[in-house]
């Protein structure tokens, strides 16, 4: 509720709806596909109350869910600042199968760019591995670049950033961005059109990686969060980890540097650590 009413300051009307959406989800005992949804809504409240908090210039005009001419689809939020219109679209994955077999198997393939079976340990069904999980990055894009688009085509002045919500295992979604010979951001994404192309996002300003998703699910269970967080919805600082990473669109036109430090997103670098960097393959030990 306090991160509710931080919205609401912003825009009247938001703390209503975010509990009218998390309210409907009930009734259905130990469903897990409601469970991931109730994640997914409090992951878009997580990021969207640290833009509602931050302190943006005076003069900057806040809007729930804006809709451009001419489409039904709505991004989180706008912020519009100095005539720039600044859309965040936040997005969060279900992971609960895809964490039980990564916990559980003990191989991870990271990365479209290896080929499970040209490695030779990988033989016969004893060896079983974890697929990637990129295609919710790919959908992820897909979604935003829809919800961008007509606001794109309308103004020149308009830039939208898509978040993405993960958990501690922020390599995914990094190495499905950024990884040099498969990376949706790159020239040689394995998202190809009919003719072989590399699919574009053009809409997409830029994307931000959140490592933050693991903590509300130790929040609905009533569990501590870590990292040195004070709770659930503690976004944390700029400059400490756990790190916020910002990805570049090679084929949009970069965002206004405001857009990002909101969020407190960094490049990643070799500092960071090395889950911050895009993978292949991953052997678990123990």
């Amino acid at each position: 509720m306090d991160a509710a009413l931080d919205c609401e300051a912003r825009m009247p009307g938001y703390a209503l709806k975010i509990v009218q959406r998390v309210a409907a989800i009930r009734g259905r005992e130990k469903h897990l596909p409601d469970w991931e949804q109730l994640l997914t809504i409090l992951a878009e409240l997580h990021v969207v109350a640290q833009v509602s908090r931050w302190e943006w210039p005076n003069g900057a005009k806040f809007e729930n869910e804006p809709t451009a001419v001419g489409s039904r689809k709505n991004p989180e939020i706008a912020v519009t600042l100095d005539g720039h219109t600044i859309a965040y679209e936040v997005k969060a994955p279900c992971l609960f199968a895809h964490q039980e077999a990564r916990a559980t198997n003990p191989i991870q393939i990271a990365s479209r760019y290896l080929d499970a079976s040209a490695l030779p340990w990988i033989v016969g069904e004893e060896q079983i591995y974890t697929p990637p999980r990129d295609n919710p990055i790919k959908d992820f894009l897909r979604s935003a670049e829809e919800k961008f688009r007509p606001f794109a085509s309308s103004s020149k002045d308009f830039t939208g950033i898509l978040v993405i919500c993960w958990d501690d295992f922020v390599y995914e979604p990094i190495s499905a961005l950024e990884h040099p010979r498969c990376g949706l951001l790159t020239p040689d994404s394995y998202f190809k059109d009919e003719s072989g192309n590399a699919v574009a996002f053009p809409s997409v300003g830029g994307v931000v990686v959140v490592r933050h998703l693991h903590q509300l699910l130790r929040a609905c269970r009533d569990e501590p969060v870590g990292d040195g967080l004070r709770g659930p919805f503690d976004y944390g600082a700029r400059g400490q980890f756990p790190w916020k990473t910002y990805h570049s669109n090679p084929l949009a036109s970069p965002p206004p540097k405001v857009a990002i430090d909101c969020l407190h997103a960094l490049p990643p670098h070799a500092e960071m650590g090395t889950e911050y960097s895009p993978k292949e393959y991953i052997m678990w030990m123990g």
